[in-house]
């Protein structure tokens, strides 16, 4: 995979700072367009169709609430549900046996941080815990964690590879890997919602959970577009144009973190030194469907920083990656570099003085 340099790179897109999340746009939507949000895994899940509703269509959304409620409930992971029972199991050194939905989650889960070198790792649920990310309300308040129940984790090295599934039936070799998938359920749920609606005959389909999306088919006839947010002011800088099966999935860190003595911690948290993220604040995928990829990839990608994001993408199999750091550099593989510019500008140019980050 080649990339882009950063500076040729802020050459090229100097007036403008873009992305720390994304949200799809319209104009003018058509009347018999049918729009719906739900609340689900912590943020507000839009469904578009922009065909309107008909007998199977709303089959479909009926499928999908209850699919995505069933998913918040046992894929939890500090609220009663399979995956808590799941990590109970692991830390008496038991194994358990698990639903068709947890299995599959388990076995991409354990394929994409293999393909990701460890830097998706969501066996470091104990670590996240630590740090006050298992909870509802942001951000956390209270005293960072001891550095050595830090070190303490850190020692007993938990990953997906001591996960061992046998059929259905799971167990792990190492009594302090707990699951965390609040870095891959939301790329997963998107999956399978698009998988109702297509099982439905749905064709043209947008589902959006918190700004991370899958769009499948048009719009009216148009490509589906997505707008990109200007993270240092609030207000959309700049357009992506879908393809007809994409999915484009964002991980950062303005939204969850821990504040402490004036200062922010990412809920992104790197399980080889056991700390939050702090170089990358938006690392964003866009895949050819499989949101489930996307998704992980995003966490990995942030964690894997501007030394060695581009091995892990490309390990990952990815050509589609824009990372931003704390100083607002770009970093992006070629193909991203190019789509960004063949976007529409959505707002007038700011002047080179106004760019944060600007050399």
């Amino acid at each position: 995979m080649q990339s882009s340099p950063k500076y040729s790179i802020a050459q090229h897109i100097c007036r403008y700072t873009l992305l720390l999340f994304l949200l799809p746009y319209a104009c003018n939507p058509k009347p018999q367009s049918y729009h719906e949000t739900l609340y689900v895994f912590g943020t507000l899940v839009d469904i578009d169709l922009p065909d309107g509703l008909n007998a199977e269509s709303s089959q479909a959304l009926t499928a999908i609430r209850a699919d995505f409620n069933a998913l918040h409930r046992h894929l939890h992971a500090w609220e009663p549900g399979e995956l808590t029972d799941l990590n109970r199991a692991f830390s008496r050194g038991d194994s358990m046996r698990v639903s068709p939905e947890l299995l599959h989650l388990l076995q991409r889960a354990k394929e994409i941080s293999v393909r990701g070198q460890g830097y998706f790792n969501p066996a470091i649920g104990q670590l996240v815990a630590l740090w006050g990310f298992h909870s509802d309300q942001y951000p956390v308040t209270g005293p960072l964690p001891d550095p050595a129940a830090i070190a303490q984790l850190l020692g007993s090295q938990p990953s997906m590879q001591q996960i061992e599934i046998d059929g259905a039936r799971i167990t792990s070799s190492n009594p302090q890997v707990q699951l965390d998938f609040g870095g891959i359920a939301k790329g997963y749920a998107l999956d399978r919602g698009i998988d109702l609606l297509r099982r439905y005959h749905v064709e043209n389909a947008m589902i959006n959970a918190g700004g991370d999306l899958r769009a499948i088919g048009a719009r009216h006839g148009h490509a589906w577009r997505v707008g990109i947010r200007n993270p240092f002011r609030d207000s959309v800088a700049y357009g992506l144009i879908l393809g007809p099966d994409e999915s484009v999935m964002t991980s950062g860190n303005y939204y969850r973190f821990h504040a402490a003595s004036g200062k922010r911690y990412s809920h992104i948290i790197n399980p080889r030194s056991g700390y939050p993220v702090d170089e990358i604040v938006s690392a964003t995928v866009i895949t050819q469907g499989d949101a489930t990829l996307a998704d992980a990839a995003a966490t990995a990608l942030s964690v894997a920083g501007s030394s060695h994001w581009r091995e892990v993408a490309r390990a990952m199999g990815l050509d589609s990656v824009l990372l931003i750091d704390a100083q607002g550099n770009l970093f992006a593989s070629s193909k991203m570099f190019q789509r960004l510019l063949a976007g529409e500008p959505l707002m007038a140019p700011e002047t080179p003085d106004s760019i944060p980050g600007k050399k």
